[in-house]
């Protein structure tokens, strides 16, 4: 069974790990490299990554629901905290991250001039606008949480605090051909070349989630992504063809070719099919892990949507 069919109420992540060991064709799986795990009042599961310390002693990444967006925080105190309107937020129920300590990196704001390959999505934020988790040096330590485009957003006990100096998280092995997973839009994203970037980014995020939920490699989702993946590629290699058919200076000759034009919009009312039929797949469910994917599904339709703009008003 996917774990995204589960109650809310369980959070659903944490069911994967049991999973795993019940099946024994899924104990001969290769572990996910990481996956987020279900606690609550401070308690860490088995396994938890040490993401930072808050006075001399280890802290782990957290991530929790508040008012429909998911925030990347830290366990302390008997709670996941994370910043949010200027303020600091807790919850006591809530995930943790735990991943082998080999398995995911950490690198600098200074040494990266855009997110790195693998960069673990840590939740999402309305609009919906994916974050990535982060941490960041405070007088109490090196604390967790989330990148959404302005610096590393965290937590203490005066409120929440934006630093622009900061480590993000990525996996030291990301999936094979990972690109860069921006967390805001760029002029550059209405061009092919900016839409293959981010499409591979945004299908990179969903194989790292689906990855660390571990879900069977036979599961309908992960078949949605790998045919999405193979789709987006076709709309960015088709669109320059496009656009320069509709373009003033070539409609000025003759008529756009319908064998340019055509072959563009059915491979994006291809790729938007299979968006939805993974909206379909997750259906109503609440759980952490199906909302960051419904929010990558989102930002990759804006994405299409972007790239299609240009070609209808040429």
């Amino acid at each position: 069974m996917s774990i995204f069919g589960m109650p809310r109420l369980s959070f659903a992540i944490g069911c994967a790990l049991s999973a795993i060991t019940a099946s024994a064709a899924l104990a001969q799986q290769k572990p996910p490299p990481f996956a987020w795990v279900v606690a609550e009042n401070g308690q860490l599961p088995r396994g938890a990554l040490a993401a930072g310390n808050e006075n001399n002693q280890p802290t782990a990444a957290c991530r929790i629901l508040v008012q429909g967006a998911l925030y990347a925080g830290r366990v302390a105190n008997g709670a996941c905290r994370a910043g949010l309107m200027g303020r600091e937020i807790a919850d006591k129920r809530y995930e943790v991250l735990v991943a082998e300590p080999r398995a995911v990196v950490w690198l600098h704001s200074a040494q990266i001039d855009r997110l790195p390959p693998g960069a673990i999505a840590g939740g999402y934020e309305p609009g919906p606008r994916v974050n990535i988790l982060c941490r960041t040096q405070l007088p109490i330590g090196m604390v967790p949480g989330r990148f959404a485009g302005k610096g590393c957003i965290v937590s203490n006990a005066n409120g929440e605090v934006t630093m622009s100096s900061f480590e993000v998280a990525a996996l030291a092995q990301p999936p094979s051909g990972a690109m860069t997973l921006r967390s805001s839009p760029s002029a550059s994203d209405a061009t092919s070349d900016g839409f293959a970037k981010n499409a591979r980014a945004v299908v990179a995020a969903m194989q790292a989630e689906l990855a660390g939920a571990g879900l069977r490699s036979d599961d309908p989702l992960n078949g949605h992504v790998q045919r999405l993946d193979a789709s987006l590629a076709e709309v960015a290699t088709l669109a320059p063809a496009a656009a320069q058919s509709l373009s003033p200076t070539f409609t000025q000759v003759a008529p756009p070719p319908a064998a340019r034009v055509v072959p563009f919009f059915q491979a994006m009312q291809n790729a938007q099919q299979i968006l939805e039929q993974m909206k379909s797949a997750l259906g109503a469910q609440t759980s952490p892990a199906s909302q960051l994917l419904l929010a990558l599904i989102a930002k990759q339709q804006a994405d299409l949507t972007a790239l299609r703009e240009p070609v209808k008003t040429n």
